[in-house]
């Protein structure tokens, strides 16, 4: 569930984006200038480049992995693209 001061406005766009058509068809991608930080023994801060082989786009990506229960686990990501 998505936390928001109002649950009802954040399900609506989540229903609406995912309303506007098929999914996408399958893409390759090509990651390339990985930077790790290791910010605590369970967590690492992870950034990348991606460049679109299916299609051409670019974006820098950053996720936050976190280990519990002994499993790494992605708790955040953002993807911007690139100019």
């Amino acid at each position: 569930m998505i936390s928001s001061p109002s649950n009802t406005a954040a399900t609506c766009r989540v229903g609406c984006i995912a309303r506007r058509g098929p999914p996408l068809p399958p893409a390759e991608f090509e990651l390339s200038d990985w930077r790790f930080i290791h910010a605590d023994p369970h967590v690492f801060i992870v950034s990348y480049r991606v460049k679109g082989i299916s299609y051409p786009w670019q974006a820098y990506a950053t996720s936050v992995w976190v280990r519990r229960d002994g499993r790494w686990q992605t708790v955040f990501y953002q993807a911007s693209t690139a100019q």
